[in-house]
């Protein structure tokens, strides 16, 4: 049929036109309903309008195709903008690009090819093979992304697929983020999977599964799966419990309520609040316990603490580890400051350093060494080697193979020295033993106070064993058992018997008598009460009260008897005198008096031989100034 064509006001077809040649317009072109401009189109729909291209369909009411080719709009109100082979099917949807399909509500794709916006009011800005089908979901380009929860947002990258409300994810490759209101910045393989609130910035097959809230920044195949847990990066990290922290490293596990690691490798923090800063193998078990660093340390009890060092164990609750190797602090509040192979075993003990030491008393405390034991409640070893500290406030300030067993005993310093009585004490030597209660030894070798309150200042091989008996030193001097309040002061194989017996020096002297005192000399004994040998050689004061002054085997066996000098002479009558000389004797004369000589014999009482030999005097208050071999045997 030939165009028919009226030009009133405009121009106006009267029917179906076509215009084969080119019509140029000046002004407005109004059509009736519908607008078809191209080649090959199918118009069907009411208000519907074909604008170009060809072989193009606008089949949906008051649809549009704005050009290119074999194009769809089916949908109510649904616009084609160009391309080819593109489709939209709902109401309101807009599509461009090549092969795309808008068949969502109000959905659109702007651009790219073979994405598909069929969520309501979703989006696919461009791209390739890109789905946006959740509600208001949008996919801003890359290739083979999927975003099908409502709201859910894909910037870019490949085949990432966000499922969850609200979710996000920036770019990347093979990304998912099921759970709401997540977020996935870029990265691989990685997945926000939890109820909501999970994001992972970036790196590789990182997932963050936790209810709500998990964060990991970067890295490899780590997990946040506990609500509110934190994974800034590294590789191979779990973080299972709710508020648990990991910052950095490779193979960690934060598994405790609230638990934090810094970094390093192969660390553990399962206790509740319990934290690892760094190092590796290191182990958190205890709640709010804390390892600063170092190797294969444990901090494994409530409030427990291992600084650093290798392989140490605070198992105790509030126990401290500063450094060190192999350290164990077990008992509650103990505490090692350094060292190797320390233990603790029981509470508020004290370790400061050195190697092998052991405290298992509570309130005990060992300063350094090596292979020291503080075994009993309030004990201290200073230092030393092998020193034990086995009584209740023990010490031992140093030395080796030291032992304070008793109760409060003391011991300063030295080798195997023992203090084994109640508050004993020795302050040095070797070999030395104060095992009486208060017992004193002041140090030298094998100096031993056995008896209570007893004292051996020093010297080699002596022997205390008296009460409140005094030993100041020499070698191999004894003060016997029941020898209460005796004084020995030294010299060489002195033996005191007598309590409050005296040997103030000499060799092989006795003191057996009670209150005797031997002053010097060799071989002298006192064995009288109250008897005095001063000095000499092999002399006796037998007699209660008697007195040797010196000489050679004198003896006074009298009571009260005296002996000052001289040789073999022998006072033993009651209150006898024999100043000196040699060989004589009273014979059993009370009061009676030889001055000087030799052989001379007194037998009458209170008789009287100034000097001379062989005299005799017989009768009693009889007198024999000297001469050789007088007798005075009449009375006066």
């Amino acid at each position: 049929m030939a165009n028919e064509f009226i030009a009133r006001n405009g121009v106006f077809a009267l029917c179906s036109s076509q215009v084969t040649g080119s019509l140029s317009v000046t002004s407005d072109v109004n059509g009736g309903t519908r607008l078809k401009i191209g080649a090959n189109h199918t118009l069907s729909g009411t208000y519907a309008s074909i604008a170009g291209g060809s072989t193009n369909t606008a089949s949906g009411n008051r649809s549009m195709v704005l050009g290119g080719s074999s194009n769809t709009s089916s949908g109510y109100a649904s616009s084609v903008i160009g391309g080819r082979s593109n489709c939209t099917t709902a109401d309101d949807a807009i599509v461009g690009g090549l092969n795309n399909v808008a068949c969502g509500t109000r959905s659109g794709t702007f651009s790219g090819r073979y994405n598909t916006s069929s969520g309501a009011y979703s989006v696919v800005t461009g791209g390739r093979s890109n789905t946006a089908s959740g509600t208001a979901s949008k996919v801003g380009g890359g290739c083979g992304n999927t975003a099908s929860g409502n709201c859910s947002t894909i910037a870019g990258g490949v085949t990432n697929a966000v499922a969850g409300a609200y979710s996000f994810i920036g770019g990347g490759s093979d990304n998912t983020s099921p759970g709401g209101r997540g977020g996935i910045m870029t990265g691989a393989n990685n997945s926000a999977c939890g109820t909501c609130y999970n994001v992972v910035v970036g790196g590789y097959n990182n997932t963050a599964s936790g209810t709500y809230y998990t964060f990991i920044g970067n890295g490899s195949s780590n997990i946040a799966s506990g609500d509110s847990s934190a994974i800034i990066a590294g590789g191979s990290n779990r973080a299972t419990a709710t508020y648990a922290f990991i910052g950095n490293g490779a193979n960690h596990c934060a598994s405790g309520g609230a638990s934090f690691i810094g970094g390093g490798l192969n660390n553990l923090a399962s206790g509740g609040c319990s934290a690892v800063v760094g190092g590796s193998f290191n182990t958190g078990s205890g709640a709010f316990g804390f390892v600063g660093g170092g190797c294969g340390n444990k901090a494994t009890n409530n409030c427990s603490v291992v600084v650093g060092g290798f392989c140490n164990i605070a198992s105790g609750a509030a126990s401290f580890i500063g450094s060190g190797c192999t350290n164990t602090a077990t008992g509650f509040g103990s505490f090692v400051g350094s060292g190797r192979n320390n233990s603790l075993s029981n509470d508020y003990t004290i370790i400061v350093g050195g190697g092998g030491n052991t405290v298992n008393g509570a309130f005990a405390f060992i300063g350094g060494g090596n292979i020291n034991c503080s075994c009993a409640s309030y004990a201290t070893v200073v230092s030393g080697c092998n020193n034990k500290a086995l009584g209740i406030l023990s010490f031992i300030g140093g030395g080796i193979s030291n032992t304070a067993s008793g109760a409060r005993g003391t011991i300063a310093g030295g080798e195997s020295n023992t203090a084994s009585g109640t508050y004993s004490f020795v302050g040095g030597g070797r070999l030395s033993t104060a095992s009486g209660t208060y017992s004193f030894a002041g140090g030298g070798r094998c100096s031993r106070a056995i008896g209570n309150y007893s004292a051996t200042v020093g010297g080699a091989d002596n022997l205390n064993c008296g009460y409140i008996a005094f030993l100041g030193g020499g070698y191999q001097n004894i003060v016997c058992l029941g020898a209460d309040q005796a004084t020995l002061s030294g010299g060489y194989q002195n033996i005191a018997i007598g309590a409050i017996s005296t040997i103030a020096g000499g060799r092989s002297n006795l003191a057996s008598g009670n209150c005797s005192v031997v002053v010097g000399g060799s071989f002298n004994t006192g064995s009288g009460a109250f008897g005095f040998v001063g000095g000499g050689n092999a002399n006796t004061a037998s007699g209660i009260n008697s007195v040797v002054v010196g000489g050679l085997s004198n003896s006074a066996s009298g009571f009260a008897s005296f002996l000052g000098a001289g040789a073999y002479n022998n006072s033993n009558g009651y209150q006898s005198v024999v100043v000196g000389g040699d060989s004589n004797s009273p014979n059993g004369a009370s009061r009676s008096f030889i001055g000087s000589g030799c052989g001379n014999v007194n037998t009458g009482n209170c008789s009287a031989i100034v000097g001379g030999q062989g005299n005799t005097s017989t009768g009693a208050w009889s007198f024999v100034g000297g001469g050789y071999s007088n007798t005075a045997s009449g009375v006066y």
